[in-house]
């Protein structure tokens, strides 16, 4: 059975986000092919564009995948180019935690996880640099009802996602965490396979890439105009 999907999504500048409408069958069809509760589950996540084409840079940390996409695009064999506000990695990648978090409430984020945990080890191969991931895991600690029903949401999406998630005690949280001050009465999930990567080096090791194979990164571009 196929069906036909669509998705359309309209830019609200006054809630500076995206509206999503989506429907199934022929626009203007009298009756839809596709359930509209299935349409409503089905997750769309829409990265937005790089640059305003028709004036200079789009305002705003909309550059924040441009190397990776960069990246992937020269590796594709295209030429690729991103215009950089400042220079490379200076704004708010430098300032991240630099978290890879394998649990997310939005499935369509999980891919773009997964892909950056491969990239590294792409990256690391083809340079022979080493990016400095800590592997360390990640802890998710709730006493409090509400967020122990956030966690244990997030937990269930994982699991489903096919992460590895394990529950653990507070004693063994101590053992993980050396420094972590617990009452006792906590529940604790713990993700084994979670990392860590500085931004700034994680960006820059993009943009060395994408160099490599092709891609012109051109820097200090807030005031130009194409």
């Amino acid at each position: 059975m196929r069906g036909l999907f669509h998705f359309e999504a309209t830019w609200n500048a006054v809630k500076k986000r995206f509206a999503v409408r989506r429907w199934g069958g022929p626009e203007g069809g009298d009756s839809q092919t596709v359930p509209p509760e299935l349409l409503e589950s089905l997750p769309v996540m829409f990265l937005p564009a790089l640059r305003d084409a028709e004036t200079a840079l789009a305002p705003g940390p909309r550059s924040r995948l441009g190397c990776a996409i960069a990246y992937h695009l020269a590796g594709a064999g295209l030429n690729p180019l991103v215009l950089e506000r400042r220079g490379i990695a200076q704004a708010a990648t430098s300032r991240a935690a630099g978290l890879l978090t394998r649990a997310r409430a939005n499935p369509c984020l999980l891919p773009l996880v997964r892909q950056t945990y491969e990239d590294l080890r792409m990256l690391e191969a083809e340079s022979g640099d080493d990016l400095g991931v800590r592997r360390t895991g990640s802890l998710y600690v709730g006493a409090s009802e509400p967020v122990l029903r956030a966690h244990r949401e997030l937990m269930a999406a994982a699991v489903a996602q096919g992460e590895k998630i394990l529950r653990i005690s507070p004693v063994e949280a101590r053992e993980l965490v050396r420094w972590l001050h617990l009452d006792g009465d906590e529940e604790i999930f713990f993700m084994p396979e979670d990392a860590f990567v500085d931004g700034y080096a994680l960006g820059s090791a993009y943009a060395r890439a994408a160099r490599r194979k092709g891609a012109r990164i051109l820097e200090d571009q807030s005031d130009s105009h194409w």
